[in-house]
């Protein structure tokens, strides 16, 4: 309290506010939301799945890009046919490729790099289904992820998991999973690719 006494802290989510009072943290506690301006953002309304996947983040390990690539490794060994874009760079790279690699999706993963914001709205009318499964690690817990806001405003579809503020932020507006639940986000992407009232 010596530090944080008479300031004021300003918070992405309610969570942390929580957690705050929880550990008497003498502290004013503001919160806000990130802002996004979705008029910058072309909406288009989907009708049932396509084949074409997008994830958006940077490659680390709490961005949790391989726990996608193992549940759609899954996938593909039920003979499901997709395409799996992932825009984003970090030291995670050499590791994601060779797994990709020895789960067999090389024919099915791209990884496309870093993406400037204003090219990735516009490539978010080639895709059907938005992925990310943040990871809590010792040092981080995803507090909200702009990508995938980005990727509803554009009418996508999207999955995500239990992770830090997720479920505080997008309410009912996403699908959820267990972190590091490889099976249950398998069968999370099933359904939206078989079943076209949930997609």
């Amino acid at each position: 309290n010596s530090n944080f006494k008479n300031h004021t802290s300003v918070l992405v989510n309610n969570r942390i506010k929580k957690l705050y009072e929880k550990y008497k943290i003498e502290n004013r506690a503001v919160v806000i939301s990130h802002a996004l301006d979705s008029s910058k953002i072309q909406f288009k309304q989907r009708a049932k799945f396509d084949g074409n996947i997008i994830s958006v983040g940077r490659l680390e390990k709490e961005k949790g890009i391989d726990i996608i690539l193992r549940a759609l490794g899954a996938l593909k060994n039920e003979g499901i046919n997709f395409r799996y874009d992932i825009y984003g760079a970090g030291s995670q790279l050499k590791k994601l490729i060779k797994l990709s690699n020895d789960l067999g999706l090389t024919k099915h993963v791209n990884f496309k790099g870093y993406i400037e914001n204003n090219k990735l709205f516009d490539l978010f009318c080639n895709y059907s289904l938005f992925i990310s499964h943040p990871i809590s690690t010792k040092h981080v817990a995803e507090a909200f992820n702009m990508a995938m806001a980005e990727a509803i405003c554009a009418g996508l579809p999207s999955i995500t998991s239990k992770c830090g503020g997720m479920e505080d932020i997008f309410k009912k507006h996403v699908s959820y999973c267990d972190e590091k639940n490889v099976l249950q986000l398998s069968e999370t992407i099933k359904k939206y690719i078989y079943d076209e009232k949930e997609f």
